[in-house]
C-alpha cells in the first residue's frame, strides 16, 4: 500500500526526534540516511515540486521556536548585525533537512505537531568542558533566555542559564561585525566580559567566585560561558542583573537582566550533616561538616583544625565506590573566626551511594585515615 508523504514524514519525524534524544547521537549524513531514509526522500521530492502551499506565519514561528529556542536571532533595534545560527558540526545535516522542510512550506498539521517534540539541536554549554553544564543540559535543567546587547558594535546574545543553588552558568554568543580584522577577533571577543552580578547585593561580595571562557566558532562568531560558584543560601528563582564590559573601553557598560530559575523541586535536593571526624598522624584534624546534593552538583564541606600555628599542607582525593578517582571541579578554602573551612564541588550524572575521601599531608597519602561519606 502506497503511503502519502504526510504519513511518511510524520513517522520519520517521530523516529528522528527519539534518535536526537539518544546520548551522543551522531548526525553524519551517512548515519542520517540510514536512520531516516524516507525523510531525505521527502525533502528531495519537495524540492522538485512547486505546488506546495506556504505555511501560515504562526505555524512557522511555532516550529522555529521549538527547533531553535536558544539560538541567537537578528536584533530589531540598534545596528543590524547578522547573527549566524551556529550548530555543533555533527548536527549540520539534520538541521539543514528540517529547515528545508520549513522553507519549502510543507505545513501538514500532522508532522508540524511532531516537530514540536524535536529536542534542541545545539547548546553553548555543550561546547565547553564543564561537567556540571553538560549534565544540566542532558537533564533539561537549562533556562532559555535570548537577551542581546550591542557593545561597541559587537552583538552579545545570552541564550541560556543554569542554576542549582550551588553553581550558576551563563551561555552566550559574541558576533563581531565583518569589518573586524580576523587576526584580532578572538582577542577582542575575550575582552567582552559578563561581570558585576547583582541580586539584592553584589554577588561578588558574598565570596562567590567566577570564571569565563570564550571559543571561536567562525571568523566573526564566538561562544562564551561564565560560571559562578555561589556561597550562602539563594532563592529558587530571581532576576539577576549583569554588566557587560568591554575592557578596551572601561567607561562603557551595558546592563542585562537575566531570569535565574532552579529547574527542579525542593524534593530533588538535600543537605546532609554527617559530622564524621578524623585525625591525621600530624594531629591535624578534619570533620565532614556538610554535604549538599542537587540533581547536578554535590558539595562537600570540611572543617579543618590544625594542632598548632605551624604551616600545614593538607589535600584530599575523592573516590567512587569502584575506587575510581572523582574529578573535583572546584576547591576553595575560607579562613574565619570559626577556623578553616574547605569546600569541594563535584558533579555526577548518576550519584553513587557514597564517596570515599582520602586525606594527604604534605603530598603523602594516609589511606588508613580515609572516611566514607554517604550521599543518601
Amino acid at each position: 500500500m502506497n503511503r502519502n508523504p504526510d504519513e511518511i514524514v510524520s513517522e520519520q519525524i517521530e523516529s528522528f526526534a527519539k534518535w536526537l534524544e539518544a546520548p551522543h547521537s551522531e548526525l553524519r549524513s551517512g548515519a542520517l540516511a540510514h536512520e531516516a531514509p524516507e525523510l531525505i526522500g521527502i525533502v528531495k521530492q519537495l524540492e522538485r515540486e512547486n505546488g506546495i502551499h506556504t505555511p501560515d506565519e504562526e505555524t512557522v514561528a511555532r516550529i522555529k521556536s521549538n527547533l531553535f529556542p536558544t539560538m541567537p536571532h537578528e536584533q530589531s533595534s540598534g545596528p543590524r548585525l547578522r547573527m549566524k545560527r551556529i550548530f555543533m558540526a555533527s548536527a549540520g545535516v539534520a538541521s539543514f533537512l528540517l529547515f528545508t522542510l520549513l522553507a519549502l512550506g510543507f505545513s501538514s498539521p500532522t508532522w508540524a505537531e511532531k516537530l514540536k517534540h524535536v529536542p534542541l539541536i545545539s547548546s553553548v554549554f555543550e561546547l565547553f568542558q564543564e561537567d556540571a553544564l553538560h549534565i544540566a543540559n542532558e537533564k533539561g535543567l537549562i533556562t532559555a533566555v535570548n537577551q542581546s546587547a550591542v557593545v561597541n558594535g559587537i552583538t552579545i546574545t545570552v541564550n541560556e542559564v543554569f542554576y542549582d543553588g550551588i553553581q550558576l552558568g551563563i551561555g552566550y554568543w559574541i558576533q563581531m561585525p565583518e569589518t573586524t580584522e580576523k587576526a584580532s577577533a578572538k582577542e577582542i571577543a575575550e575582552r567582552i566580559v559578563l561581570k558585576d552580578f547583582t541580586l539584592a547585593e553584589p554577588i561578588d561580595n558574598t565570596g562567590a567566585g567566577w570564571s569565563s571562557e570564550v571559543k571561536q566558532m567562525e571568523d566573526y562568531l564566538f561562544a562564551g560561558v561564565t560560571t559562578i560558584t555561589l556561597n550562602g543560601t539563594w532563592p529558587d528563582q530571581f532576576t539577576m542583573q549583569a554588566q557587560l564590559y568591554d575592557y578596551q573601553n572601561a567607561q562603557s557598560t551595558w546592563n542585562l537582566k537575566l531570569p535565574v530559575v532552579k529547574q527542579f523541586t525542593k524534593i530533588d535536593s538535600n543537605t546532609l550533616t554527617p559530622r564524621i571526624s578524623q585525625t591525621l598522624r600530624s594531629n591535624f584534624a578534619f570533620q565532614v561538616k556538610e554535604v549538599t546534593l542537587t540533581p547536578v552538583s554535590t558539595t562537600v564541606v570540611l572543617k579543618e583544625t590544625p594542632p598548632d600555628d605551624k604551616l600545614y599542607e593538607p589535600s584530599y582525593t575523592l573516590l567512587d565506590p569502584n575506587g575510581k578517582e572523582i574529578r573535583i571541579e572546584e576547591e576553595s578554602t575560607d579562613y574565619d573566626e570559626n577556623g578553616i573551612s574547605r569546600k569541594f564541588i563535584v558533579s555526577f550524572k548518576e550519584k553513587p551511594a557514597y564517596i570515599q575521601l582520602i586525606p594527604h599531608m604534605s603530598g603523602e597519602a594516609e589511606p588508613d585515615k580515609a572516611v566514607k561519606i554517604s550521599l543518601q
